[in-house]
């Protein structure tokens, strides 16, 4: 997928051979996966949470970072992970949502095509 603007790419840090590179941003950005938003979710709660400290560093880090490390060690997300076939991770590349995707495949469930 060619970049369409300066968002569609991403400067990344590399090991101490190969400085910094350029790449294509993931679609995830865009289109984040439902197990991607709810540990969005919890990230955002846990540094909720930690704006109400009025210490400023725990442990080396920052209060907020320190606490919300503390919050997120382990968690792991309730939704079950799930592989994508070959088309629809060809769909999502391509733009199109998880909610086209998923009728896509009712339709295609319906009319027999398909078992899943």
């Amino acid at each position: 997928m060619p970049a369409r603007d300066l968002t569609d790419i991403q400067l990344v840090r590399g090991s101490k051979r190969q400085r910094a590179y350029i790449r294509a941003a993931p679609y995830t950005i865009w289109f984040p996966t439902l197990r991607q938003i709810q540990m969005r979710i919890k990230f955002g709660r846990a540094a909720k949470k930690a704006r109400e400290r009025i210490e400023k560093f725990k442990n080396g880090l920052p209060i907020a970072a320190a606490l919300v490390k503390e919050e997120l060690k382990g968690v792991k997300s309730d939704i079950p992970r799930t592989r994508l076939k070959v088309w629809e991770e060809r769909l999502l590349k391509a733009g199109y949502s998880y909610e086209f995707i998923y009728k896509v495949k009712k339709a295609l469930v319906r009319m027999g095509l398909t078992t899943e």
